[in-house]
């Protein structure tokens, strides 16, 4: 007799879907992750027998304003300088890791952005792994304004990674 195990896991902006077929002798695996938008992409390794996904979905920390398949432009760690224009909409994304009580956060010099989304994404590694966080921001006025970043535990310290981003807004 087989039966069908469906696991569903929201990972940030992404979804993993997964289906087990088991029976006494044997499991086989498969499975998906799907962006928000609907996108995905799976490659499949092979672990002990059964067939496991590994999935990436979405655009890399650090890359230098890219813009997936219709989405918004996402900037990373050495994309310090960003322009924009009143009304649109920008990501920055950062590699994290919060099992190690680590986390990005960020304060504003002037008004002009608004943040309208802000989330963290897991890698599929083991336990442990890091993952990204992203900020998504709103150009309300044109003008200029100054996003700075500090990855710190709860009691930032001297030694932790700090950025500025510079944004114009025409």
């Amino acid at each position: 007799m087989k039966k069908l195990i469906l696991l569903v896991i929201p990972l940030g902006a992404a979804l993993l879907v997964t289906a087990a077929a088991c029976s006494s002798t044997s499991t086989s695996t498969t499975g998906t992750t799907a962006a928000a938008g609907g996108s995905s992409s799976t490659a499949a390794s092979s672990t002990g027998g059964a067939t496991m996904p590994t999935t990436t979905a979405g655009s890399s920390p650090g890359s230098a304003g890219s813009t997936p398949s219709g989405n918004i432009p996402v900037y990373g760690k050495t994309d310090l300088n960003i322009t924009t224009a009143v009304g649109q909409e920008f990501a920055i994304e950062l590699e994290s890791n919060p099992s190690t009580g680590f986390s990005w956060t960020y304060s504003q010099v002037g008004g002009a952005l608004e943040l309208v989304d802000q989330t963290k994404a897991t890698s599929s590694g083991p336990p442990g792994s890091g993952g990204t966080q992203r900020f998504t921001f709103k150009a309300k006025v044109s003008g200029a304004s100054y996003l700075d970043f500090v990855y710190a535990r709860s009691n930032p310290g001297p030694d932790d990674t700090k950025l500025r981003y510079d944004v114009s807004i025409d």
